[in-house]
């Protein structure tokens, strides 16, 4: 039986952090999730970012409750007719919140006792740096409005528990595969490297040196936009480019910001879509560790230090990025590395049975993979 879900969604909110553009990779997951369990899953609309005067007040208020009562006190929530839950009827297995930062409880507090309305009321949040809850406060946000904390950001999980007293599970990030994957792995590929994102600057003024005198298709954001009107034709858009590469950047998480990051060198969203698209990766790479915990093995070729080399390292590269390589990394990402899986695993862990049209998608990915052949003990793929 599928269970009733409840999912907190912020893809209404349009201003603050809601206007960035990756958000939209955030709101493909719930896609995943709403197009499996259908008419089991009503959606709490959010449109109020944490940045708005009410939500710093709360946070300020909450905190200050919290430091003199204890971690379960609680500030009030929105009256019945202001209250986005007013759209949902009945009991529910879950109430489930993907989070943009780890401060959006905020917004789950101010909807009110959600556990009148479910059994587990859940937060996943995909990302989260040590660096920004250092001062402690974090210890003060409102986490016992909310049963299970997943994180998408394995370096944050014994910190933030530390901080916190709660268990905090790790659940990595993974993306649409059907819609950044190609239908073969002999597609064509016209572009010769993608870099979408943020970016180290000298980096990219190498490989647009490299571009130009090797006559190279470089394909970069040449604009900072906003979040996007239709985020799906977006990502529809997005999906294609990196399908069509043979080459994607992939450096670790927020490489650019050295004073965020500290020492740790993370798996990055990109990585997810690069190697859904079958594209070799290539850059200043996550930790290897890491790499092979969550994917069995590592995925980004190191690029070198010295610019000068960056050009025969780049040739190397696209002599490597044939249809054995392609089928490699789009096998391994449809075989494990889906939004359906990750809600699968979820709700797994929730011991709930997960809607069942999420088993269906794993299945159709499986079958897809075997389009892309299989990897025999001496790593050679066979193709269909």
């Amino acid at each position: 039986m599928s269970p009733r879900i409840a999912l907190v969604t912020q893809r209404d909110v349009s201003v603050g952090t809601g206007r960035q553009i990756a958000y939209g990779a955030w709101s493909e997951a719930e896609d995943v999730l709403i197009e499996a369990a259908g008419d089991d899953l009503e959606l709490v609309r959010l449109d109020i970012p944490i940045e708005h005067p009410r939500i710093r007040a709360r946070r300020s208020l909450g905190r200050n409750l919290r430091r003199i009562r204890g971690p379960s006190a609680r500030l009030p929530g929105l009256l019945p007719n202001a209250n986005p839950t007013r759209a949902l009827s009945g009991r529910y297995d879950v109430v489930v919140f993907v989070a943009f930062a780890i401060w959006d409880l905020q917004l789950i507090e101010r909807l009110g006792r959600l556990r009148k309305r479910a059994d587990r009321v859940v937060v996943w949040f995909f990302e989260t740096w040590p660096s920004s809850y250092a001062d402690g406060h974090v210890a003060h946000e409102p986490f016992t409005t909310v049963d299970d904390v997943f994180l998408g950001a394995e370096w944050a999980v014994d910190p933030l528990a530390d901080l916190t007293g709660r268990e905090i599970q790790y659940l990595p990030m993974a993306t649409d595969t059907i819609r950044f994957g190609p239908d073969h792995p002999t597609s064509e590929r016209p572009i010769d490297l993608i870099g979408i994102g943020r970016r180290r600057q000298d980096q990219h003024e190498a490989m647009l040196t490299w571009a130009t005198e090797r006559d190279r298709f470089y394909l970069y954001d040449s604009t900072d936009v906003d979040r996007p009107k239709d985020y799906r034709r977006h990502r529809d858009a997005i999906g294609r480019r990196y399908a069509g590469s043979k080459l994607a950047v992939c450096n670790y998480g927020k490489s650019d910001q050295p004073e965020l990051t500290g020492a740790i060198r993370t798996i990055p969203g990109r990585l997810w879509e690069s190697l859904a698209s079958g594209a070799r990766l290539v850059g200043i790479p996550p930790d290897e560790g890491m790499q092979r915990r969550v994917l069995g093995r590592t995925v980004v070729e190191p690029m070198p230090d010295d610019a000068a080399d960056l050009p025969i390292f780049l040739e190397d590269q696209l002599a490597s990025a044939g249809p054995e390589a392609i089928a490699d990394n789009v096998r391994l990402a449809l075989s494990g590395h889906d939004w359906a899986h990750r809600w699968i695993e979820l709700f797994d862990r929730l011991d709930l049975a997960p809607p069942p049209a999420l088993a269906q998608r794993t299945a159709e990915l499986q079958r897809r993979a075997e389009k892309f052949g299989r990897s025999d003990a001496a790593g050679a793929s066979t193709l269909s």
